[in-house]
């Protein structure tokens, strides 16, 4: 893994299509035939994240395409029951699908930026989010986000699929309207993929520099300003 070069950039995405075979590699030990969709989970088992949602998803993605795979990297805190309970639901799911669903609860900086590279899809069911860094980190890589449409995560809404949900206490609902933004992107990456690359370019495209950053700082006071000398 180390010998080669792997950075890409969106003139170079043959690089991330192999680096999707290393990600089948590092997670189910070979790779699969054809193109596999791979849906990536990254990081810690709180309720903020929000996901044990995914397990409820999990059945129905790989009943509607039959080639879709999930890899879950993801752990809790060793005080945290519900989140120790979460990581058992996923070592169950994981298996009782072997080949489908591979599960790691081991933090591994490397592992998580291989995931993220490598998948095609990365799933933030987050109940909030004030600012959002896994998008981020995963749409620079091509990887493109299917997220809860609250706080930071939205700022990705020109290339990611995002779901709106309110009520917290209906999870089956949740779930639905998940599993629909996650049916939607199988079918534009399976029957339309120019236009899925075209969410990958969008999204490789991102302007994460400080200047950009600091510019709206600098707008918002000024904004701030000029009301308050409006007013007198």
């Amino acid at each position: 893994m180390l010998a080669r070069d792997h950075n890409f950039t969106i003139q170079r995405l043959d690089t991330k299509m192999e680096l999707r075979k290393l990600l089948m590699r590092e997670a189910f030990g070979y790779e699969f035939p054809g193109f596999p969709i791979l849906f990536s989970v990254v990081g810690r088992l709180v309720e903020q994240k929000n996901l044990e949602l995914v397990a409820d998803i999990i059945d129905p993605v790989l009943t509607y395409n039959n080639q879709a795979k999930f890899i879950i990297l993801a752990s809790a805190e060793p005080d945290d029951e519900k989140g120790k309970s979460a990581e058992k639901l996923f070592e169950k799911i994981s298996r009782r699908l072997p080949g489908r669903v591979a599960f790691d609860n081991t933090f591994n900086q490397p592992l998580s930026k291989l995931v993220l590279a490598g998948s095609d899809f990365t799933l933030i069911p987050s109940r909030f989010e004030p600012c959002g860094l896994v998008d981020y980190e995963a749409a620079l890589l091509g990887t493109i986000p299917i997220a809860h449409a609250i706080g930071g995560l939205v700022k990705t809404n020109e290339f990611a699929y995002l779901y709106e949900w309110l009520d917290v206490s209906d999870g089956a609902g949740e779930a639905r309207v998940f599993l629909q933004k996650i049916k939607e992107a199988i079918d534009i990456i399976r029957y339309d993929y120019p236009r899925h690359v075209e969410r990958v370019r969008k999204a490789m495209l991102i302007d994460v520099s400080w200047t950009r950053s600091a510019y709206q700082y600098l707008q918002l006071f000024r904004d701030s300003i000029q009301t308050k000398q409006e007013r007198g």
